[in-house]
Formats: C-alpha cells, structure tokens, sequence
C-alpha cells in the first residue's frame, strides 16, 4: 500500500463497465498518465508529474521559479491531479482505513499548499521537489503506522479468539 500524490503504484484498471468491483484505486493509473501527456511537457523536466518517487536530482536543485507560461500549466496539472484524486475517492472510502484515508486526504492538502507556493513563485522548482519528498515520506511513514495498527488488530482478534476457547 504505497502511494505518492501520491502518492500510488502503476496498475490497470477493471473495466466498470463490465461490472467488475475495481481492484486498485483508478487514482494510481490516471496519476501515471499525466507524465504522459503533452500539454505538461513544459514543466515534465522540473517537475515529477506522476509524482515524488520519480524525481530527479535535477529536480530537487532547480533553482529557477515557474514562469509566467509555465504557471498556466502548473495550473492545468494541479486540475488534472484534483481529477485523478476525486477519481479514486469511492475506491479509498470502500477500501481504506479511516486512517489512511485521513492520512491521504492530509497528504493531498499538504500538495494543494506547495502547488499554490509554487504558482505564487514563492519558492522554487528545488524546493518543491523537496517539499514533495519529504511530504512522501511523512505518507510513507503513515502506511508502515497503519499496516502495523492492521497486524496489531489481528493480532489481538487472535489472541481474542484463542482465549474464549
């Protein structure tokens, strides 16, 4: 259960339209296909578009700050990332733990802030990618916690069950 805004691991879909339960949040696909599309290629070489796992050390030491054109495409990337979000929202709610759910939902927000200080050039490209880094690993901390609080629960049902025998 990794993600990355995140977030999330490359995998493909069952249709919906065959009526199949979906197996994987449909965020994690739609996410891959922004790296992928033409209208974010201004900025694909100072920003990891399908996330912080694919940043480069290029990235990371950017110091430039977006341009005016670049700030309209930021704009457009940060929609279609809301989009991808939004898209998986009943998958995570039927799927996820209250906790990880509160944990992505945090996760998101944190991003919503460092795409509006980037747009707002208040910082730099460097400093983005870095914000995003650490904002996984905070992400990635919270999945070890929950998967720990999973094992813990199961435990103790075990544990449960054994004693009223």
């Amino acid at each position: 259960m990794k993600t990355s805004i995140a977030l999330f691991a490359i995998t493909l879909l069952s249709s919906p339209i065959l009526g199949f339960a979906q197996e994987v949040d449909p965020t994690t696909a739609c996410i891959a296909n922004l790296a992928e599309n033409p209208d974010f290629q201004m900025i694909s070489n100072k920003v990891a578009l399908a996330g912080p796992s694919n940043q480069t050390i290029e990235m990371l030491t950017n110091k430039s700050k977006p341009k005016k054109n670049e700030k309209a495409v930021i704009s457009k990337w940060n929609s279609s990332l809301t989009e991808c979000i939004n898209l998986g929202k009943q998958y995570r709610k039927e799927n996820e733990t209250e906790f990880m759910q509160a944990a992505q939902a945090e996760t998101f927000q944190n991003f919503e802030k460092l795409v509006e200080k980037l747009y707002m050039r208040k910082i730099t490209y460097g400093a983005f990618a870095n914000a995003r880094a650490a904002e996984l690993e905070k992400y990635n901390a919270k999945v070890a916690q929950n998967q720990r609080n999973i094992e813990n629960k199961k435990n103790l049902e075990t544990t449960v069950k054994i004693k009223s025998m």
